[in-house]
Formats: C-alpha cells, sequence, structure tokens
C-alpha cells in the first residue's frame, strides 16, 4: 500500500514517456502528456527526499512521510537498493523526457567507444 501511489505515478509516467517516443502528436497534447509525465519524473524523489527533511512531498503540500521508503522497508528492502533503483528509475525517466539529454549522454559514450 505504501508503495502503490508512487509506484502507480512512476509506471504512468514510463506509459507517457514511452508513448510520446512512439508516437507523433500535436504540439499541445504532446506539452501537455510531457508535462503529465515530468510530474511523475520528480514525484518518487521528492517523496523520498522532502519528507526526511521535515517538508511536504510536494513542499508545502502532500504527507510528511516517505511513504515508499517505508514500505520498501516494510518488504525488507535495504534503504541503499531502493535508493539505487530510485535513482537509476528517475535517471531513465530523465532520458525519456529529456531530449538534449539522450543527446548529450549518447555522444558522450560513442566518444568514449571511438577512442
Amino acid at each position: 500500500m505504501l508503495l502503490g501511489g508512487s509506484m502507480t505515478t512512476y509506471i504512468a509516467s514510463w506509459i507517457l514517456g514511452i508513448g510520446l517516443l512512439a508516437r507523433r502528436l500535436e504540439s499541445r497534447l504532446r506539452v501537455a502528456l510531457k508535462t503529465l509525465g515530468l510530474f511523475g519524473v520528480v514525484d518518487l524523489p521528492f517523496y523520498i527526499i522532502f519528507p526526511q527533511v521535515g517538508l511536504g512531498h510536494w513542499v508545502f503540500l502532500g504527507g510528511n512521510e516517505p511513504e515508499p521508503l517505508n514500505g520498501a522497508r516494510t518488504i525488507g528492502m535495504p534503504d541503499p537498493a531502493f535508493y539505487l533503483i530510485a535513482a537509476l528509475s528517475t535517471l531513465g525517466l530523465a532520458l525519456l523526457y529529456f531530449k538534449t539529454l539522450r543527446s548529450k549522454i549518447s555522444a558522450t559514450i560513442k566518444g568514449l567507444l571511438l577512442h
């Protein structure tokens, strides 16, 4: 239950991100979907970090407990493993939503492989 809210948002963000890559959409629809997806990119990190420093999930709004982290602890997942999964998933989502970031990382990897 504690993981359900953030995981649902994350799954929806992944679906939106993949859908945006796969389809050509009208500009306003694309902006709207991208905006919704970006909330999902920051949702889990915000829900993990802000409550641990005394803020709400969305700084002034939302819960004051890091519910996804508490849920992971409940099922026996070590904190470092949860933080790693959250960071890698957030990076993956950021790569889906930010074309320039994808291009820069791709160019860096190609440059490293060619030298």
